[in-house]
């Protein structure tokens, strides 16, 4: 009981000594709560205005032609057909990935700062955007800051229609790249099934040739948009109304609590190091 009661009384006495300390130190605490309020308010109200949005773009997921990727592999994954039985989700991912890297690209960086009807180099467009992928949704979120409402909002709509266009001409030509080997080909088999130098076992092999890259042509003749279509735009970009680091209530009084606590510390930082200071003395 009279342990307790001495343990009461020293709490009672570090309290009045914390209550001593601050009314010596309180000229100490209002200047230099002072300052930081002063400093802080100016930050708040000087900074550059950051303006953000976003935009998401859907990928409409794989395709599966077992004839395209053994005849044509490397044009075959570039238009995300691949053979069936392989991993959709890990051929996705990859793909969602490749996408990602194509917005970094300098030739693609390149058109976007010719598109658009100001100023920015390079280093700077690189900064202002960020590529996020939702693997789950087969989503790619693009988010952009600058310091102009109007031009965050143009870098993004840039990007992604820059991006869409890019994406449907190159895969179309692959198409057509490929449609037009497949024409050759068909055109050297035929030529070669009209010698009488070529065996029976080898006609029939020239035939189930010409008969698979048939059906390959058939299939991309047919599902041409598909196939160069298969990222589309699921959420155009918006025109920020406000700054997204204007948040001044919020921001004042986090500078007041920092006020606060710093006049706090320098108040009794002294103490916190002045016992230690006298054993060594002793």
């Amino acid at each position: 009981m009279e342990k307790n009661k001495k343990s009461e009384f020293r709490d009672i006495l570090k309290l009045k000594d914390l209550v001593s300390i601050f009314k010596k130190r309180k000229w100490l605490f209002v200047g230099i709560a002072l300052v930081v309020f002063i400093i802080g308010t100016l930050f708040t109200f000087i900074k550059i205005p950051a303006y953000k949005t976003f935009s998401e773009l859907k990928f409409n997921g794989i395709y599966y032609d077992e004839n395209l990727y053994k005849y044509f592999p490397e044009e075959a994954q570039t238009l995300g057909i691949f053979a069936p039985g392989m991993e959709a989700g890990e051929l996705e991912s990859s793909i969602l990935s490749e996408i990602s890297k194509d917005f970094r690209e300098q030739s693609f960086l390149e058109e976007i700062i010719k598109n658009l009807d100001f100023d920015i180099n390079k280093e700077d467009l690189n900064e202002v955007f960020g590529i996020f992928i939702d693997g789950g949704n087969s989503v790619i979120r693009i988010e952009t800051t600058y310091s102009d409402a109007r031009g965050v909002y143009q870098i993004n709509k840039t990007l992604i229609d820059t991006y869409i266009s890019i994406n449907e001409d190159y895969k179309s030509g692959i198409i057509e790249s490929v449609i037009s080997s497949i024409d050759i080909e068909i055109e050297n088999i035929e030529s070669q099934l009209k010698g009488t130098a070529v065996s029976e076992d080898e006609q029939n092999v020239m035939t189930l040739i010409m008969a698979d890259l048939g059906m390959i042509k058939y299939n991309l003749e047919n599902n041409k948009d598909i196939f160069s279509e298969n990222v589309e735009i699921l959420r155009e970009p918006f025109v920020p109304t406000e700054a997204a680091n204007t948040d001044y209530l919020k921001n004042m009084i986090l500078v007041i609590l920092a006020a606060i606590a710093v006049g706090i510390i320098a108040v009794f930082l002294p103490n916190i190091f002045s016992p230690v200071g006298k054993k060594d003395n002793d």
